[in-house]
Formats: structure tokens, C-alpha cells, sequence
């Protein structure tokens, strides 16, 4: 192969490209071994969610539930089940980095804490968009620490989380320097992805349009409603900080 960002180019992190590799290294270089590679992720995903749909919840019927509406809704078109899109990796990488970091704060283990920033900061590494799982692993460190921000063992912690999680990106420029394609990298993905940024007040609008609009074609709504539903009076019932609401 050659290196990314030499001979074609898009705006997404290359760690996409880098599954796409392993698929076709496994399963042939062909459109069905990177389905294969996807089919293998997303039985993956879906174990991750009945794992922490035990961890969290500590019953079967909860965790089961879980697993099987994200497996379902992973084969919907309205969740690009058909195609082996990023957004299945940001997935398989987040819930893995979330599974480590539910371990991380059960053992205070400041290895497993850095680990588990590894394997998240890998979910943006796949697509941008998945940075969103870097703050929401700091917010739970937090949320186990009851929320004492300046405590030694929450500050250890984010540091050591933090630390793996901006890893995989420091790997992936100095790989990129080395192979002398990071100018081509920082121009595609970060100064000309940026020319498609909106304001706050077009992002909003666009974003529920979005949204109807997926729903529309497919059964999203028939998760969405329910998730609702069933969030209300988990509120009522216990602190909105708490672990279960946190997952939710």
C-alpha cells in the first residue's frame, strides 16, 4: 500500500482507512472482505453492549434489551447498516474505551485508566466526530469521583485518561511526518474540513432537519420514543448525575 493522504485524500482521520487495511488483509482485498471486517466489528459492538448493559445495570433482561435494539438498529438504513461507514468503528472504539474505563475507575488502576484513553482517543481517530467520547470519559471519571474535581484520585485519573487519549493522535503525526504526507493530512482534514463549519445558529436547524429526515425513512423513531420514555422517570426517581443517567 501507500501512505494516506498521497494519492486520494478525504477530510476523516486515517484510523478508518487503517480498518478498512486490516479487513483486507484478513478477508480479501474485495467490497465483501470489508464487509466481512465490518461484521466482525459490529458482533463486537454488540457484545459491548450487553457487557456494559451488565456492568451499569447489573440485570440480564436490561444488558440483553440493549444488545438487541443496537443490533437491530445497526442493520437499519437509517444507521448505514449496509455500508462499513465510520461511524461503526467511532462505535466499537467507544464503548470498548468506555468498558475499560468502567474497570479503570472499579480498580483505580492509573494503567488501565491510560488505557482506556487509548482506546477511546481511537474513536476519533476513525472519524473526528468521535472525539465527543473524550470528554463524556472525563465527565464519568468525574461522576464516579462524586464529582470533586480537584481530588487527588479524580485528578490522577483525567490526567492519566487524558494522556492516553490524545496518544493515538501523536502516533498518528509523527507516523504521517515520517512518511512525509503530514502537510497534506493537516490540509485535508483540519483546514479544509473546516471550511464546512457553520454557526451555532444554522447548525441547529440543519441538524433537526437531519434528524427528521432520518427518522422519516427509517424506524429510528421506534428507539428514540421509548428511550425518552423510559429516561423521564429514572430522573424522578434518582439524581440526574448518577451512573445509570450517565449512560443513558
Amino acid at each position: 500500500g501507500v501512505p494516506p493522504y498521497t494519492e486520494a485524500a478525504n477530510m476523516k482521520f486515517p484510523g478508518t482507512y487503517v480498518v478498512y487495511a486490516i479487513s483486507e488483509f484478513l478477508f480479501g482485498e474485495t467490497a465483501t472482505g470489508i464487509h466481512h471486517g465490518l461484521l466482525v466489528v459490529n458482533l463486537a459492538t454488540i457484545l459491548l453492549m450487553y457487557y456494559l448493559g451488565m456492568l451499569f445495570f447489573a440485570r440480564r433482561h436490561t444488558a440483553v434489551m440493549s444488545a438487541g435494539i443496537y443490533a437491530v438498529a445497526s442493520l437499519s438504513y437509517s444507521f448505514l447498516g449496509a455500508m462499513a461507514h465510520a461511524t461503526h468503528f467511532i462505535v466499537f472504539f467507544g464503548l470498548a474505551g468506555l468498558s475499560l474505563l468502567f474497570s479503570a475507575c472499579k480498580w483505580n488502576s492509573t494503567l488501565s485508566f491510560f488505557l482506556a484513553g487509548v482506546v477511546t482517543g481511537l474513536a476519533y481517530i476513525a472519524k473526528q466526530s468521535g472525539f465527543y467520547f473524550v470528554p463524556f470519559g472525563c465527565l464519568f471519571i468525574l461522576s464516579e469521583a462524586g464529582w470533586r474535581l480537584f481530588s487527588p484520585q479524580a485528578m490522577r485519573a483525567l490526567a492519566y485518561f487524558l494522556v492516553g487519549a490524545f496518544a493515538p493522535f501523536a502516533l498518528t503525526v509523527a507516523l504521517l511526518q515520517h512518511w512525509g504526507c503530514l502537510d497534506n493530512f493537516v490540509f485535508w482534514t483540519i483546514k479544509y474540513a473546516s471550511t464546512y463549519s457553520q454557526p451555532l445558529s444554522q447548525v441547529l436547524p440543519m441538524l433537526w432537519e437531519h434528524m427528521r429526515l432520518m427518522y422519516r425513512i427509517g424506524s429510528g423513531w421506534l428507539f428514540f420514543i421509548p428511550s425518552i420514555v423510559f429516561f423521564l422517570p429514572s430522573i424522578w426517581r434518582q439524581s440526574i448525575v448518577s451512573r445509570e443517567n450517565m449512560v443513558l
